[in-house]
């Protein structure tokens, strides 16, 4: 505003507004509050970013941790593998073991059979007759002997041809009247005590 002659004439008075200076005031406080605003958003974004770094290195340690257990555990169960392939390599297999036992047990029926047979076809070479359970007796040991023999043993083989040739021997054919004199007879003895008793 540009004073005239009159005002001038009279007396130049200025007045001051104290919104003027409260807005001032205002401007200078808001200016300091966005300043103060500021530093705290920059120094809580610095403390995120160090808590950040500081979750992501402890993340790393953990991860670096879990891959030497893991490796760790790798090794050990390789060289225990190793050691135990070692200590199987080393050491007499089971199966062998059982095997001779198998093989002794089997060489002690062997032995069994052979001097039960032997002595069977010793009893049998000059009988005139042999009794049914005997050459089923006879038969039996042949055909168990024969069913075992997984092994290719053939000591036995000679004393079981006589034993089997000896047990397959036919019985002595009878003729009929033999046959019914012998019935009769066996009735007769059956009878006789019952016509005995008073």
């Amino acid at each position: 505003m540009v004073p005239t002659r009159e005002m001038i004439r009279d007396g130049l008075v200025i007045t001051m507004k104290p919104k003027v200076i409260i807005l001032g005031s205002e401007m200078i406080a808001e200016r300091n509050l966005a300043k103060s605003l500021a530093l705290e958003t920059t120094r809580i974004n610095s403390e995120q970013t160090k808590i950040d770094l500081e979750i992501d290195a402890k993340r790393r340690i953990e991860e670096i941790r879990v891959e030497e257990v893991t490796a760790e555990t790798r090794r050990e169960r390789e060289v225990k593998g190793a050691y135990s392939r070692d200590e199987d390599r080393g050491r007499p297999s089971v199966k062998p073991r059982r095997y001779l036992r198998s093989r002794k047990v089997f060489a002690q029926i062997t032995a069994k059979i052979f001097e039960s047979a032997s002595e069977m076809a010793e009893r049998m070479k000059d009988a005139e007759f042999v009794s049914g359970s005997l050459a089923k007796r006879a038969r039996q040991m042949c055909e168990w002997y024969q069913l075992m023999n997984f092994t290719g043993d053939t000591s036995l083989e000679n004393v079981l041809e006589q034993l089997q040739a000896a047990a397959g021997r036919e019985a002595k054919q009878r003729s009929p009247e033999e046959m019914r004199t012998a019935l009769s007879d066996l009735l007769e003895d059956d009878i006789r005590p019952f016509k005995e008793t008073p």
